[in-house]
């Protein structure tokens, strides 16, 4: 079996990710539309609060005072809108994405030679299929929302910060790469969390199935105890990684928009300094205003996105296994129903087999089953030359 470097980048990742969204770029494009015009009505709001403010109020204009509550009308109606465009379109992209992932996995399973699935947790299994595409819809829907939109809207405010204060604004460009900083370092450290929460998920899911499918045979041989601390562990770590990841997650926000925050007030004092006019300081606190929601999505979307990632990286690795060739070369042309095993061994990746030198005869409309030391079924032979396998 072959599998990728464990150490490829996560952008690669993505990239196959986002490959396999390709086929609705035309309800992409609508979407990203939707999402420029709704980044555009934040600076448009304080435009017209700009005008509003000298205009109409400090000029006394009562006409034009009359014609703001339409504009401001009319401004939310487009920006309720095109968040509806885009959160359908996105919404319907990633469940299509999140459908063909599944679809492809289910396949490539029924296509894995046995000794693969022999070797892995069936809870691991499951939680590919469960929580791992799940992760992945949120990086290819939300997540991408959240990263088009808010960085569309960030430029547009800052667009409107230097058209308002060009050099203030500068400085507070300047400071930005703290900030970027600080957002690098949180990147690093969601996506280590993450890959922890997915394995403790994939053991914890691995070792409730196991109980339910032995419920019988551990009460039987008193395991409830034994049973109940495995679990116990298990649902510990899992609750100590989930808990690391929501106190980063909590606490990188706030930080953040402290630093900003300071840096904002600053730019408050100077411009009550320069003595700008009221339109232009409502304008351009408003634009400062408006950059804390973007700038704190931004941060907090991350943690989301390395899930996101780290889901993949699980999937793909899963879906770049070796599937089982088909080496058979003998074709049968009569088939009676009659089924001989000659010294027939077997064995998982153990020295010792499970089965060793099996001599077996199953005559036609004969039942025989193979029973293991726990009482489960192992293996069950039906042989009638009119069994659907034979035809």
């Amino acid at each position: 079996m072959t599998h990728p470097n464990s150490s490829s980048n996560g952008v690669t990742y993505y990239k196959r990710l986002l490959h396999i969204a390709l086929p609705y770029w035309p309800i992409f494009l609508v979407a990203v539309v939707a999402m420029i015009i709704f980044a555009a009505t934040d600076a448009a709001f304080a435009l017209l609060l700009r005008e509003l403010m000298d205009k109409n109020i400090v000029a006394n204009n009562p006409e034009r005072v009359s014609q703001a509550p339409l504009l401001l009308i009319l401004l939310f109606f487009v920006r309720g809108f095109t968040s509806f465009v885009s959160g359908s379109c996105m919404a319907y992209i990633g469940r299509m994405t999140i459908f063909r992932i599944r679809s492809k996995m289910f396949r490539h399973l029924m296509h894995l030679p046995s000794r693969y699935i022999d070797q892995q947790s069936t809870g691991q299994l499951i939680s590919k299929f469960t929580y791992d595409t799940e992760q992945v819809a949120y990086a290819v829907t939300s997540a991408v929302t959240i990263l088009i939109r808010d960085t569309f809207t960030l430029v547009f405010l800052f667009a409107l910060l230097f058209y308002l204060q060009g050099m203030l604004t500068f400085l507070f460009v300047v400071l930005g790469p703290i900030v970027i900083f600080l957002i690098y370092k949180l990147s690093m450290r969601f996506r280590i969390i993450s890959r922890r929460i997915r394995g403790s998920m994939g053991d914890l899911t691995s070792n409730l199935q196991q109980t339910v499918e032995n419920e019988k045979l551990i009460k039987l041989h008193g395991g409830a105890t034994y049973q109940q601390d495995q679990f116990d562990k298990l649902n510990k770590k899992n609750k100590q990684q989930q808990l690391k990841m929501v106190v980063t997650s909590i606490a990188s926000s706030p930080v953040i928009q402290f630093l900003v925050g300071c840096i904002i007030a600053a730019m408050v004092y100077f411009l009550i300094v320069r003595h700008v006019s009221p339109g232009d300081f409502v304008a351009y606190f408003t634009g400062l205003i408006g950059l804390l929601a973007p700038l704190k999505r931004l941060t907090t979307v991350n943690s989301a996105l390395q899930r996101g990632v780290t889901a993949s990286e699980s999937i793909f690795n899963y879906l770049d296994c070796e599937l089982e060739r088909d080496q058979g070369t003998k074709v049968f042309t009569d088939v009676q129903g009659k089924i001989e095993f000659e010294q027939v061994s077997f064995s998982y990746d153990a020295q010792i087999p499970v089965i060793d030198q099996v001599n077996l005869v199953v005559e036609p409309g004969e039942t025989v089953a193979i029973v293991g030391k726990s009482g489960g079924l192992d293996f069950a032979v039906q042989c009638s030359p009119d069994h659907p396998w034979l035809k």
